[in-house]
């Protein structure tokens, strides 16, 4: 080449080396290898985080068909309290609605008026039946199966990222 002018194709990288594919890639060990030291020990920090957030509302929904199960078994006004509330939560998990307000259409916007409407009469001290409870039980797992099953492709994703990084 002439002089002063620098072949793409003999440049090397700092902290890379030409591998067998005729390629850059990282030095073995090196400070740009993904899989070493530092680097892997922070990879892991930032993938873990950013698998934190990316399932953050899952394991709320989670959480919240788990307080409906284990609420409406209780058979007790309380417990039909708690179980439709989780049910509000899996529907809508960013809803504002607590236990012990009323449901009103501005603060639980994706939870259908008949579960609405159940919960500001549990609320008032009314008691669910038999078939209503194993009725919300059905429904709350119907649609947690619906953020169970894209959780297990983020779950996939973050997989193969991690073994890709070598973590």
């Amino acid at each position: 080449s002439p002089e002063g002018v620098v072949s793409v194709v003999n440049r090397q990288e700092a902290g890379y080396e030409l591998g067998p594919n005729g390629r850059l890639q990282p030095i073995g060990g090196g400070p740009n290898d993904p899989s070493a030291g530092e680097n892997r020990i922070r990879n892991e920090r930032e993938l873990r985080r950013e698998y934190q957030s990316a399932t953050q509302e899952y394991r709320t929904v989670r959480q919240a068909f788990q307080k409906v199960e284990a609420s409406l078994a209780q058979g007790t006004g309380i417990g039909d309290v708690g179980g439709i509330f989780g049910v509000m939560k899996i529907f809508d998990p960013g809803s504002t609605v607590r236990e012990g307000e009323a449901a009103t259409v501005q603060n639980s916007g994706g939870v259908p008026e008949n579960i609405r409407g159940l919960y500001n009469r549990v609320a008032t001290g009314e008691r669910l039946t038999p078939q209503q409870r194993a009725e919300i039980v059905a429904v709350g797992r119907a649609q947690f199966g619906t953020y169970e099953q894209s959780y297990q492709s983020r779950v996939a994703d973050f997989t193969r990222m991690a073994q890709g990084y070598g973590i």
